[in-house]
């Protein structure tokens, strides 16, 4: 072998080896990673899904093209280059072996890009750890775990088989089309025998996946029928699913005869076949269907298939599950008892009024709401100081219209270790100190673990011991919703994250929840920004922000899908009553479930004999201006544990007709009808507003917070608040419209002030530190914010007993 030779020998031995060893090293700094999480086995489920399921199909696409490719090498006899010494030329002919061996590079390197992703490891264990509903569907009778685990993992395997299929093909006519075997000759196209066969074999391949096609649209009929919406309909059962199985038996027949035909070079064999199924598809797929249309009243055929659909609904999004009127808790107990026990601070305000917020949550003490912010520490002289968590009251104002902070619960503290994990946009990993070896990840002892971490993340500074002492940890994901994302990639993320503070700790609390868009004979919802066939609540993801580790807590009696992965992975879970008060207290119900509930409760009701005798809806406008129109803000209901939302739902002439609540970290829902005169939504939201006298100044205009429905034991009352809005600066809570049921009745605006009527004292008011706020006057005072510097001023004033203005 010539020098040269070598010399490229050992640079394609370097590039495999430097590829080769990074891949080995993400395994093995994925696999410490989740190692050091306590959750082995999600590690070897992740090293499956990258061994396992991407090699093997790697493995399948690679055979499968040096095969075909292998065959185009047959066709060629010989391969002759040009070449020349001083003046003579003439041709060489390349060895054999070197044509075989560039046919299994090019194998190799189109089969290393068909693979399919590692990441579709959860539905392949759904689909063979067996999800079982314990209910059938009507038509093909299989359990629907068939459907929600099985269906979409032959679909998933199908359209990575239909791609290699078209990817092999393409190559083999490029490639033979090199050749002599292809060419033109005069004015028509010259094609070999040999490619022929080979053609018709790639056509009756062709055909089989037909076939699988047409066996898995027997199945999605009941996903996407042709009746109304989407729904299954008579024709669908008496004509295409039969035609479909028709379609699947025929063109399996005929691949296996065209495959036959073309390995032993009867092509015209082969084009009868094609074009008998070609006809039959035409036939059965267009011209059946209108034939045998069922004759007789439409509405009366399709009624059995729409009830059909309807309870499989209710069941997809626990419209089954909603509490009536009767039923334990009777409906007269979950009322509002105390103007205390409802948030009248929006989330959204609160991060612009309170300095540093990075995340704002609810909790609930005895029969009153809480605001728990979670605030950055400051820097000061190149020290940052610690986090802390402000306890703040969320039915009231000072006088000022600032937050009213209040004393932490026993056992809990107000400074907090600074987070490693938080919502915030972060790198994908970051090395901090950690001389305690409380935080999880990898440690920077052991220069072999440095080593694969630089190889993995490609940053080779992290070999350098100044870069990474023996005090420090790697930690990998620090960003939130990445994180939750890697250790429970089968549940769906909703919500935005919450803080929590148990003892002196933070945490975060993100709602999880089970959902598939394969759920049989179920209208699909948009929910969450994709549209699902089925989605429940699994439970909420607690993350310790300040060591990363990451436990869900189920909600109890979990449906299917989440007791698949709680038996499967069971050191991810906890029991719910085994979760510390403070973060338990601070769990909200599902807002994307209580959501779903309501709107599929307000169209198709409970059950078919609770149906709705009118056309319902939910309010879409929540009479909020748009920066504060979106989140949800709880309160405190007798009757019921932790905290609720309400979701008001109207009738065909937007008059509410009653109220579905969700209360508790498991979303229990119930319906509270409203009775008496109707309210009309639209006239509710003119009442708040014409309620309101608060003015616009030089420097803030009035901004309308959210509408809080509020079931009272004297009828339904709507309130709304309103903040005086800075262009720059803390916005204040100004007052509070209320107006009673019926639209009419317009009370009168509550300004809301420490020492008023209402009793909204705060108790035990918390002291600030005066270095803390020296801090924060610093801070306002740089961004020049001067409303925030005043009631930090008051607030200094406080602290040292000072009279107030």
């Amino acid at each position: 072998m010539s020098r040269r030779r070598w010399v490229l020998v050992a640079l394609a031995a370097a590039a495999i080896v430097l590829v080769a060893g990074r891949a080995l090293a993400a395994l093995y700094v994925e696999h410490a990673w989740y190692t050091a999480l306590g959750l082995r086995g999600i590690a070897r489920a992740n090293l499956a899904g990258a061994i396992l399921l991407r090699g093997g199909t790697t493995a399948f696409a690679t055979a499968f093209l040096f095969a075909n490719l292998y065959a185009v090498r047959r066709s060629v006899l010989s391969f002759v280059l040009p070449r020349q010494v001083g003046d003579l030329e003439f041709g060489e002919e390349v060895p054999g072996r070197y044509l075989v061996g560039t046919a299994a590079l090019i194998a190799v390197a189109v089969g290393s890009f068909l693979g399919l992703d590692g990441a579709h490891w959860p539905q392949f264990a759904l689909a063979f750890d067996g999800v079982v509903f314990g209910e059938r569907d009507p038509y093909f009778e299989h359990d629907l775990g068939f459907y929600v685990g099985w269906l979409p993992t032959e679909l998933l395997l199908f359209a990575w088989a239909q791609r290699l299929l078209i990817v092999t093909a393409f190559v083999v006519l490029t490639l033979y089309a090199l050749t002599p075997s292809v060419r033109w000759r005069g004015r028509s196209l010259y094609v070999s025998e040999y490619v022929r066969r080979h053609l018709t074999v790639l056509g009756g391949i062709l055909l089989v996946l037909f076939a699988w096609a047409f066996r898995l649209e027997s199945y999605q009929l009941l996903l996407d029928g042709s009746g109304v919406g989407g729904a299954f309909a008579a024709v669908d059962l008496q004509v295409r699913v039969p035609g479909a199985l028709v379609l699947a038996a025929t063109s399996l027949a005929a691949g296996l005869l065209v495959i036959f035909a073309g390995f032993g070079g009867q092509v015209r064999l082969a084009f009868f076949a094609v074009s008998v199924m070609l006809l039959l598809s035409v036939i059965v797929r267009f011209a059946l269907p209108v034939a045998l249309a069922p004759d007789g009243d439409r509405a009366r055929i399709e009624a059995p298939y729409l009830a059909t659909r309807d309870g499989f609904t209710r069941r997809a999004f626990g419209a089954d599950l909603v509490g009536l009127p009767g039923e334990d808790p009777p409906e007269t107990s979950l009322v509002v008892r105390d103007p205390q026990a409802v948030a009248m601070w929006d989330a959204g305000a609160l991060r612009r009024t309170v300095d540093g917020a990075a995340g704002v949550g609810w909790t609930r003490s005895g029969d009153r709401v809480h605001a728990v912010v979670a605030q950055r520490g400051f820097v000061e002289d190149g020290e940052r100081s610690p986090w802390t968590v402000a306890r703040v009251a969320a039915w009231t104002a000072d006088l000022g219209g600032a937050p009213v902070p209040v004393r932490p619960g026993a056992g809990e503290y107000s400074d907090v270790l600074p987070p490693i994990v938080s919502g915030d946009s972060a790198p994908a990993y970051r090395v901090v100190a950690d001389p305690g070896k409380v935080i999880v990840g990898a440690s920077a002892d052991r220069w072999g673990t440095r080593l694969a971490h630089a190889w993995a993340l490609q940053n080779f500074r992290l070999l350098g011991a100044g870069h990474t002492p023996a005090t420090s940890t790697i930690v990998l994901r620090p960003q939130l919703e990445e994180r939750i994302a890697a250790v429970a990639p089968f549940f769906v993320q909703g919500g935005t994250p919450r803080p929590a503070v148990a003892g002196d700790s933070l945490f975060w609390t993100v709602e999880l929840y089970a959902a598939t868009a394969s759920y049989p004979l179920s209208e699909p919802l948009l929910v969450a920004g994709r549209s699902w066939r089925y989605f429940h609540p699994a439970g909420h993801a607690i993350v310790n922000a300040a060591t990363g580790r990451v436990r869900i807590a189920p909600v109890p009696g979990a449906e299917p899908i989440t007791g698949v992965w709680m038996d499967r992975f069971p050191e991810l879970f906890v029991d719910p009553a085994a979760v510390p008060e403070g973060i338990a207290s601070s769990l909200l119900p599902h807002e994307h479930v209580a959501w779903a509930r309501a709107l599929t409760f307000a169209r198709i009701g409970p059950s078919a004999r609770r149906a709705p005798t009118t056309r319902r809806h939910l309010a879409v406008e929540h009479g909020a201006d748009s920066m504060l129109a979106g989140e949800v803000t709880p309160l405190v209901l007798s009757g019921v544990p932790g905290l609720s939302t309400v979701i008001p739902v109207l009738d065909e002439r937007d008059r509410l007709t009653g109220l579905v609540v969700s209360s508790g970290a498991a979303t229990e829902t119930y319906w509270v009808p409203a009775v008496g005169q109707a309210a009309a939504w639209g006239g509710v939201l003119d009442a708040l507003r014409g309620a309101d006298s608060t003015a616009a100044s030089r420097d803030a205009r009035p901004v309308r917070g959210r509408v809080r429905i509020l079931p009272t034991r004297d009828g339904i009352v709507f309130a709304q608040p309103v903040y005086l809005w800075p262009s720059r600066g803390a916005p204040s809570l100004a007052a509070v419209s209320t107006v009673s049921r019926d639209g009419t009745a317009t009370m009168p605006v509550l300004r809301l002030a420490p020492g008023d009527a209402t009793g909204t004292v705060p108790a035990s008011p918390e002291p600030v530190p005066p270095r803390t706020v020296y801090l924060r006057l610093r801070e306002a005072l740089r961004r020049g914010d001067w409303t925030a510097f005043g009631a930090l001023l008051d607030t200094l004033g406080r602290s040292l007993d000072a009279p107030p203005r």
